[in-house]
């Protein structure tokens, strides 16, 4: 139950907290889960391993990096879909390229003021990688599906914060190892 309301079909507010129950909604600790398994296989266990081929794991990965720009079917003109559209660490509060060596492999959700990204980010120019997975949820009044969300003034500018501090964080570290990129598709790395 969560909200102050719920707004139905026919523009009426429906007082008091919404059931989300019957609702589909991944938590966090799933969809980080499932990214890491997706990009690192060999570190999940056995039962956490996606059982899909390489072929279509690496097709896959593919579509998680690729940024609006370089989709040719669909087709996403700029500069309505920039490269942080939909893509929000790092970039997602900017409309200009990403920068290059920056690639994102990940999925994003937005839903009643709630918005998640959960990326494995690589910046092949400072070598290094991470995987981040956040959820803020953006909906000052409480009601639910009035479409009055501060994903632009809050959310979005959040989660870009957020993937520029563990950047510049992960630039600045010490690593006994660097990555390889091994096992990703190398027309992104």
């Amino acid at each position: 139950l969560k909200g102050r309301g719920w707004v139905t079909d026919t523009g009426e507010i429906v007082p008091g907290p919404h059931d989300f129950s019957r609702t589909n909604f991944v938590p966090l600790p799933a969809m980080h889960g499932m990214l890491s398994a997706l990009v690192f296989p060999e570190a999940a266990a056995p039962e956490a391993r996606w059982r899909i081929s390489t072929a279509l794991r690496a097709t896959i990965l593919t579509e998680l990096a690729r940024w609006p720009r370089e989709s040719r079917d669909p087709v996403y003109p700029a500069p309505e879909y920039y490269d942080g559209y939909a893509k929000f660490f790092i970039i997602g509060d900017r409309k200009d390229p990403a920068p290059a060596g920056l690639r994102i492999f990940g999925k994003s959700g937005q839903a009643y003021g709630y918005l998640q990204d959960s990326a494995y980010v690589v910046d092949r120019a400072a070598g290094i990688e991470f995987l981040l997975t956040a959820t803020v949820h953006a909906n000052a009044d409480g009601i639910f599906n009035d479409d009055q969300y501060e994903y632009e003034e809050v959310a979005i500018p959040f989660l870009a914060a957020l993937g520029r501090a563990v950047l510049e964080y992960e630039q600045e570290r010490t690593r006994a190892v660097r990555p390889t990129f091994e096992g990703l598709p190398t027309e992104w790395i």
